[in-house]
């Protein structure tokens, strides 16, 4: 039997299974809403106008012993760099303290550093504190702001990262912040 004849069939079942594959399952489209809610994490907020959401994941069950990324989202146009928006969810003893906690993490590949002191904050009638970290230096200076609140052992936390002088930027991210509201 000649060799092209035997390689026939062999070459048939290659082109039938490539033309079977051609679809690659793909995760849905993220899409923008204006408002952020979980009823798991028992949260929602006005989301941060066009900025993409890059990540949205749902609060696994039982003892959050790491922080769960819950939802982020980038702005990258308009913004002197970019930006991002992010909230976590993470459980503490009753006697520890985010600040304490916080200041052991290391979100992302810049060396942080962690001002001093908190500023007191109140949002829908919840008290949390803000935390001021800065990267870099000079006209390069990134600014990131925790802002935390306590729902029993649960710890919210907003992650805000952005270039130093870029306060509009900031200002609405803090109003995002300022939306949210608990459902207990």
């Amino acid at each position: 039997m000649n060799t092209t004849l035997r390689t026939l069939p062999l070459i048939a079942l290659a082109a039938a299974l490539a033309a079977g594959c051609t679809e690659k399952p793909q995760a849905p489209p993220l899409k923008y809403d204006a408002l952020f809610q979980s009823d798991r994490a028992k949260i929602r907020f006005l989301a941060p106008r066009d900025w993409a959401i890059v990540t949205r994941s749902d609060v696994p069950p039982g003892e959050l012993k790491k922080p769960v990324l819950l939802v982020s989202y980038l702005q990258s146009v308009g913004a002197t760099r970019p930006a991002e928006f992010e909230l976590y969810l993470v459980d503490l003893p009753a006697d520890a303290t985010f600040a304490m906690w916080y200041s052991e993490q290391r979100f992302g590949p810049a060396p942080w550093k962690l001002k001093e002191g908190a500023e007191a904050v109140e949002v829908s009638g919840v008290r949390g504190e803000r935390f001021t970290s800065t990267a870099a230096g000079g006209k390069d200076e990134q600014l990131r702001e925790a802002t935390a609140f306590r729902r029993g052992n649960r710890i919210h936390f907003f992650l805000v990262t952005c270039a130093a002088r870029d306060e509009e930027l900031r200002d609405h991210a803090r109003k995002c912040i300022e939306s949210a509201t608990w459902t207990d």
